[in-house]
């Protein structure tokens, strides 16, 4: 059966007290069966979300992240 296994969270603290705080807390939920846990697909997809949210560009994500690199 299929359910919510865990969350990931990602926090980027940004500790200036003015109106330029970019402080950014994302969550995102994990689905699975419960001895699967979090896939290295899962993990790789929510780092590249949480770089988004943080305003990066989407070349800036594909650089960083290209799976050729990485291989």
């Amino acid at each position: 059966m299929v359910k919510q296994i865990g969350t990931m969270e990602f926090w980027y603290r940004d500790y200036n007290e003015d109106e330029f705080n970019n402080s950014v807390d994302c969550s995102f939920e994990i689905w699975g069966n419960e001895l699967d846990g979090m896939t290295m697909e899962q993990y790789y997809s929510f780092c590249r979300r949480f770089a988004a949210a943080l305003g990066f560009g989407e070349k800036t994500i594909n650089d960083w992240f290209d799976l050729e690199v990485i291989r």
